[in-house]
């Protein structure tokens, strides 16, 4: 009987409790990773420019990605086909 109450009670603090913090961290942190990625974005696309005006080759951004975040770089579907070719 009292196994069966302390397994009740801890159920229910880890519904009550844990559960909406871990949630709200996976929110926070999907949140954060939009920003970091748009940011990567900016940043890339400033990079290649002043390469451009330098007469440098322009980075690719399938490697960049994968060097930035390799499961980012799977779910873009031409990266993919890179990765394929090499």
């Amino acid at each position: 009987m009292l196994k069966k109450s302390l397994t009740a009670i801890s159920a229910s603090f880890l519904l009550t409790a844990c559960l909406p913090v871990m949630v709200g961290g996976y929110y926070y942190k999907g949140s954060t990773t939009i920003e970091a990625k748009q940011k990567f974005i900016q940043n890339f696309n400033e990079v290649n420019m002043k390469r451009e005006k330098e007469g440098l080759k322009p980075l690719e951004i399938c490697q960049e990605k994968r060097n930035f975040d390799p499961e980012w770089a799977d779910e873009d579907s031409k990266c993919k086909v890179s990765q394929a070719k090499t």
